[in-house]
């Protein structure tokens, strides 16, 4: 990139760049975090080298960042430099530089049907936080929503009128709410009854809305996912490996496990490629592998053998 100042190539990256304002805060946050390790190691930012982003890679991998949080920061280099190399600015330094991870199951385990009871019974529905918050992790479980798309929803969204409830949805990516979710009366009875303790001026308001002393806003999906910890915690299901996401692996698990068509669940789940989808159904095979049914199934084997004859031969002898 020499002929151009990396922060002239780097406005022009953003501008370009056709995603959501909150994926774009965080690809400048995850690109500012490279250029802070090229000021460290007093490198030139117009003038680097391929054999900087790989040094760049080697720094990344003796952190203590996940597989995941490593791929998804090369990614955002390669990103930019390939719209550097697009653009006429330069080569493309990063092509190719990506951590394979080495296990592309989800991390994220699902919550048993003994750990879903534990974690509804355990949030008290007589505080108007109490009902946001089973309502919300109900409606989680029930379909697989994300964080974000909780914390997008408003009452407007909310359709009850006629024999298929639904809300609209505004999916992780999307600009704009253009998805009709089906729901059942099951899944909006808790809504209903938070809203109508909290009680609702407008249709505009946040479906679920933050409640203190500065008033009620739109909860944040950072706020949304710390709730859902918070209440994991105090229920004794939370874990490194059971979080805030793991409602959504569990809803997958549950439409999987009650048979319904992977390409079903696809849709509920939002996934563009059935392939994401069926990163699921290896769950259900280690889970069916601890069980082992088919071991169980298979009828015994005699315990003991029939006594040997005289002129049978002797063991070792055959």
């Amino acid at each position: 990139m020499m002929n151009k100042l990396f922060a002239e190539a780097e406005r022009a990256f953003f501008d370009n760049m056709d995603v959501s304002e909150v994926t774009k805060g965080n690809y400048r946050r995850i690109l500012n975090r490279f250029k802070e390790w090229v000021v460290t190691k007093g490198l030139p930012a117009s003038r680097l080298q391929r054999a900087d982003i790989l040094a760049y890679k080697s720094d990344l991998l003796t952190s203590s960042k996940s597989e995941s949080t490593i791929d998804i920061y090369l990614m955002v280099v390669r990103l930019f430099y390939t719209f550097v190399e697009e653009s006429g600015w330069g080569d493309n330094i990063a092509a190719g530089v990506r951590y394979k991870r080495r296990n592309k199951e989800h991390y994220k385990e699902h919550l048993t049907e003994e750990e879903i009871e534990q974690l509804l019974l355990s949030v008290e529905r007589d505080t108007l936080i109490g009902l946001r918050d089973y309502a919300i992790i109900y409606l989680m479980l029930c379909t697989g929503f994300r964080c974000v798309e909780v914390s997008r929803l408003q009452v407007a969204d909310l359709h009850d009128e006629g024999r298929q409830p639904y809300l609209m949805i505004q999916r992780k990516g999307s600009f704009r709410k253009d998805a009709k979710f089906g729901v059942t009366d099951e899944i909006i009875a808790p809504i209903r009854r938070y809203l109508e303790q909290r009680g609702v001026s407008s249709p505009d308001e946040p479906l679920f809305a933050t409640h203190c002393t500065v008033g009620e806003f739109m909860m944040s999906p950072w706020r949304v996912g710390a709730m859902i910890r918070r209440r994991m915690r105090a229920a004794g299901v939370y874990s490194k490996t059971k979080t805030a996401h793991s409602l959504r692996h569990t809803a997958a698990i549950r439409a999987i496990k009650a048979k319904v068509p992977i390409r079903e669940v696809q849709i509920m789940l939002g996934h563009q490629r059935v392939e994401t989808t069926e990163i699921y159904l290896k769950s259900i095979a280690n889970e069916m592998r601890l069980d082992n049914p088919a071991v169980r199934a298979m009828p015994a084997l005699p315990t003991e053998g029939k006594q040997r004859g005289k002129n049978s031969p002797k063991a070792g002898t055959e």
